[in-house]
């Protein structure tokens, strides 16, 4: 129930996003929907990775602040759920703004 509450959410935040934008810019629904989903992904990644850059910048602020030396923590990544429906339906809207504007592309 709750991999499926999550799926909901992440989905949910997705299309009102790209309806928001798409509503703002005057845009049609799929001019936009793959920026937003990479977007979402990216920062989904970012926040939820432990010991990459944020941690480093933390350990290094520490070390030249107090002189203590932090222990090195290994740049580890699991995904979650929120994080595999916002990359699915990046790649959904992916393969939809390449059919939408295949002429271009011809």
């Amino acid at each position: 129930m709750k991999k499926f509450l999550s799926i909901i959410i992440t989905l949910s935040v997705l299309l009102g996003l790209n309806y928001g934008v798409s509503y703002l810019l005057d845009a049609n629904l799929f001019e936009y929907s793959f920026f937003i989903g990479l977007a979402v992904t990216l920062i989904i990644w970012f926040f939820t990775t432990k010991g990459g850059f944020t941690t480093k910048s933390v350990d290094f602020l520490v070390l030249s602040n107090t002189n203590q030396k932090m222990e090195t923590e290994k740049s580890t990544y699991k995904p979650s759920i929120a994080f595999y429906t916002s990359f699915i339906y990046t790649l959904i809207s992916m393969i939809a703004l390449i059919i939408y504007y295949r002429n271009y592309f011809l």
